[in-house]
């Protein structure tokens, strides 16, 4: 068992200089031996800026990996002209990716909430192809699920699931295009979590399920406990064909993501 790693990042928390802390985590992600860099989206004022991934992406060309993707969430009123810069530099640099996600709604104004996400996706995802023909392009199968197989099969993207009750379900929507598969898990390596950690899981899992039953529910959306234990959550996605695990450090700082990436290598060695 081998799973590609990627490790993904909000752009407001990487502070004041997005683009210097990106780079160092990239230089770090290389070590561990990480293959993707996910620059996950927000809200505009908090994105990492086009000309800041541009610059991310040549300096990952040059360290090999990891290779950077950043995600563009189609119902944003921003969508087309992010999405033409970008497949402008990937064309160029012929490495890099996109993942396009229907936007969370948190993030999204009432008119932009009110986009029919699955037309928007398939648009920009023939757009993405039909100029970048070879660079890598993922597509977040939240609440999307039937419109993301679509364009897995169509388009040759790999759909990334998040881990929730219906993962395993899920996957076998994809089973049929022969891709790889991602799932996004957001983590934390320890026994207690800190409060800051906390408030990271109750707002992703209040965001999923709304305020009823978080305490009962947030296991089955992320994972906290001991690198040990969750070698039995890499072996029930190995079984199920996950090609890629893509973690989402709800603490940044590196000896979580060495964490990670110590766990998933032990598994693959066992």
């Amino acid at each position: 068992m081998a799973f590609q790693l990627g490790a993904a990042f909000k752009p407001s928390l990487l502070g004041e200089n997005k683009l210097e802390t990106s780079i160092f985590y990239a230089k770090v992600l290389t070590r561990l031996g990480y293959r993707y860099l996910v620059v996950d989206s927000e809200r505009a004022a908090d994105d990492l800026s086009l000309k800041d991934f541009e610059q991310l992406i040549s300096v990952c060309k040059l360290l090999g990996f990891p290779e950077p993707v950043i995600t563009v969430p189609v119902r944003r009123s921003d969508c087309w002209e992010r999405l033409d810069t970008v497949i402008d530099v990937l064309g160029q640099e012929g490495f890099g990716g996109v993942c396009l996600v229907a936007g969370n709604s948190a993030y999204l104004t009432t008119e932009e909430k009110s986009q029919r996400a699955g037309r928007l996706l398939l648009e920009a995802a023939e757009a993405f192809r039909r100029r970048c023909r070879f660079n890598l392009l993922m597509v977040g199968t939240e609440r999307v699920e039937k419109t993301a197989a679509k364009i897995a099969a169509n388009y040759r993207a790999v759909p990334v699931m998040l881990m929730t009750p219906r993962l395993l379900e899920e996957t076998r929507l994809y089973t049929l295009n022969g891709l790889r598969k991602a799932v996004y898990v957001p983590y934390f390596f320890g026994e207690e979590l800190p409060r800051e950690v906390a408030e990271k899981v109750n707002a992703y899992v209040s965001r999923r399920v709304g305020n009823k039953n978080i305490d009962e529910a947030w296991r089955q959306f992320v994972y906290t406990g001991p690198p040990g234990e969750f070698a039995q959550l890499l072996r029930n996605l190995s079984e199920n064909n996950i090609d890629i695990f893509i973690g989402y450090p709800l603490d940044k700082r590196v000896k979580q993501l060495t964490a990670l990436s110590r766990a998933a290598t032990s598994l693959s060695t066992a």
